[in-house]
């Protein structure tokens, strides 16, 4: 059998291309950004080295959209297509690249690929809806916490967990986030001076004071939004910095941040992977509130992929078990 072609035409806007900002777009132009100031450049040159050294996510067979030999997704049933991941560690993110070979076609595609933050904070949901791309193997979830809060979440692996995700069921996972851009918080008292509300919040507050005016303080509030004109995973926030490391990558310095977002019963602590390009200002420090634009991405807390870690011996026999598979 000859070699399969490893072809990497996607729908616009799966890789390198920038999305267009509106709440229905699908594709990660935007959340390359986050990593690279010079999206072209770097993916090129670091998708191959991504399935080079990848280490093997095992995926599932599934029906998809049918597919053509350019990459073109039909809207019609296809044929079974076995579905399979590898994720390169690039130290403070990594890249999950994800393929598709249909069933009565040599070529293996590249279905998609995304950079990500490794290592999240774990938290219990009940899944309440999914949204499903139209490639088949993307999702993103919306789930509520266990304190009432509703996040949606794009889910790293949903070409191996499409089907664990049902509507009220309870899942564990492990979710972090990639800041499309990021600066300290400028923070600006609110001022109420309308006589009639300032006099109608103190009633309420039980407060006996007669000024004509009320000022809160916004320091250390932990604030969630939707983005406008974002995909439904994509967040701007405003928070406290709990804590900060970083490291340096390719002549740039990442900033890893775990940063409250929301505060609904318990601190909502989220990790936060801030690059050097995409921030304004000084970098985070503990202590200190810091506001944004990110994606927020996830997966189930069940057996992890396998990482660049794995012994050597062990990567190449899943690997050679997979080219069987195909077929190499």
């Amino acid at each position: 059998m000859s070699d399969p072609v490893w072809s990497a035409r996607l729908p616009r806007g799966k890789m390198g291309q920038r999305c267009e900002r509106k709440a229905d777009a699908m594709g990660h132009g935007d959340h390359w950004g986050c990593v690279f100031k010079d999206t072209d450049t770097g993916i090129s040159e670091l998708l191959p080295v991504a399935i080079a050294d990848g280490a093997l996510v095992e995926g599932e067979t599934l029906v998809l959209k049918k597919m053509s030999r350019d990459g073109e997704i039909a809207d019609e049933p296809g044929e079974p297509t076995l579905t399979f991941g590898l994720v390169s560690d690039r130290g403070p993110y990594s890249v999950m690249v994800v393929l598709m070979k249909q069933d009565g076609m040599e070529e293996t595609f590249v279905g998609s690929a995304y950079p990500f933050m490794p290592e999240g904070c774990i938290r219990d949901m009940v899944v309440q809806s999914v949204e499903e791309w139209d490639n088949g193997v993307e999702a993103e979830i919306t789930g509520v916490l266990d304190d009432g809060a509703i996040v949606t979440f794009f889910d790293l692996e949903y070409f191996r967990n499409s089907g664990q995700y049902h509507e009220g069921r309870r899942v564990t996972v492990e979710l972090a986030a990639l800041a499309l851009f990021a600066e300290p918080t400028e923070h600006k008292p609110i001022v109420i001076d309308d006589p009639d509300r300032v006099a109608e919040i103190r009633a309420i507050a039980g407060d006996s004071r007669t000024s004509d005016r009320i000022e809160f303080r916004t320091e250390g509030m932990a604030i969630l939004f939707p983005a406008e004109n974002g995909q439904a995973s994509e967040y701007s926030f405003t928070g406290p910095v709990k804590s900060v490391t970083f490291d340096e990558v390719g002549g740039q310095t990442f900033h890893r941040a775990v940063i409250t977002v929301l505060r609904m019963g318990d601190d909502f602590d989220l990790p936060v992977l801030i690059a050097d390009h995409t921030r304004k200002g000084a970098g985070p420090v503990a202590g200190q509130d810091f506001s944004g634009l990110i994606w927020m991405h996830g997966r189930l807390c069940k057996e992890r992929p396998e990482r660049q870690a794995r012994q050597t011996a062990e990567k190449e026999g899943l690997i050679g078990r997979l080219k069987r598979r195909l077929g190499l």
